[in-house]
């Protein structure tokens, strides 16, 4: 299994202008792994949340250069609790795999947020959708 070290360098968050951009950069087939990444991921952004837990955020996630569309189950639970989050207001996934929005659209209904969080094959589309 790789080290957290080793984890961290596959995505990247940033916060700019209210926004949160994360970029997952390397696809995870271990499901192991990918859940680990993403309890990383989750414990990057509550620093985020927990720095002003007044504040509220659109999120960004870029999911673009994937051959296959691996997300296990446990990364899937972090992300649906991620997506139910209460500082987040609207969230733009943005990717061109079939098989991601297919788990995204999963994850979308799981928690309820039709309506606050849409896929894009485009991320000027879902930048553009995000400052309406």
């Amino acid at each position: 299994m790789r080290t957290d070290d080793e984890l961290k360098h596959t995505f990247k968050i940033r916060l700019e202008n209210e926004v949160i951009h994360i970029h997952i950069i390397t696809d995870i087939a271990d499901p192991d792994e990918n859940t680990r990444r993403m309890e990383i991921v989750k414990e990057r952004l509550f620093n985020i949340f927990n720095a002003d837990p007044s504040k509220k955020y659109e999120v960004i996630v870029e999911i673009l250069y994937f051959s296959r569309g691996h997300i296990s189950s446990g990364a899937r639970r972090i992300w649906i609790e991620l997506a139910k989050h209460k500082q987040i207001i609207k969230s733009a996934i943005v990717g061109q795999n079939v098989f991601l929005q297919v788990a995204a659209n999963f994850i979308i209904g799981a928690a309820g947020r039709n309506d606050t969080i849409h896929w894009f094959n485009d991320k000027n589309e879902a930048l553009k959708w995000l400052g309406e």
